[in-house]
């Protein structure tokens, strides 16, 4: 038997260090978080983009793949037809800190100039606690964390329809990082902090 520490509960463990979860920028910082520890299977986003294509080619063919992501990928289409992998605990621990140091500058502030965080103490005390924790909330190697149940045709293209092993609760921000975060981020020319970005694996 392999137990892992939940990725839910590690992130909830942040929710110290902050002001209050009415801030405009802390659904942003969960998704980060969460987006920190998982990465997209880069051949189901291949094949997922397809099907999408296929439905109106004439009128995707100027989109590139990652316009189609942001704009036609929905939450449900990630949970069921992309699988994620777990990035491991090295680069999870670069794009926490790069999230966390991003967000206690100008782009975590409300616009009353309230930080997300309650000081730098506070958030380097949580983070630093939690630090201990990247290698037990990462995939045990060699685990199969997804069963194909069926498969569902779209626009003539099959795409096998994934089931988790993990907990659901682990995976509840990450289902909303792309389609949300992209939309509602306040950085600069409407684009995320590389931190934030999606990777493919």
């Amino acid at each position: 038997m392999v137990i892992h520490l939940d990725i839910f509960h590690c992130i909830h463990r942040f929710d110290a260090a902050v002001h209050t979860d009415h801030h405009p920028e802390y659904a942003l910082f969960k998704s980060a978080l969460s987006a920190a520890v998982f990465a997209y299977n880069r051949e189901d986003m291949a094949l997922l983009i397809k099907a999408i294509r296929g439905g109106s080619p004439n009128r995707y063919e100027g989109l590139s793949d990652s316009q189609i992501m942001a704009r036609y990928v929905s939450k449900d289409d990630l949970k069921h037809f992309v699988r994620r992998v777990t990035v491991g605990a090295h680069e999870t621990y670069v794009r926490v800190q790069n999230a966390v140091d991003c967000l206690k500058g100008a782009a975590g502030l409300d616009e009353n100039g309230l930080s997300l965080f309650k000081d730098d103490d506070a958030i380097h005390q949580v983070w630093d606690g939690q630090q201990k924790h990247q290698e037990c909330i990462q995939d045990p190697p060699g685990m199969n964390m997804y069963t194909i149940t069926k498969h569902v045709t779209r626009n003539g293209v099959s795409l096998p329809f994934y089931v988790t092993s993990r907990g659901s609760n682990s995976l509840e921000g990450f289902h909303n990082f792309l389609p949300n975060a992209a939309r509602n981020c306040r950085f600069g020319r409407g684009q995320l902090p590389s931190s934030f970005q999606l990777v493919l694996r």
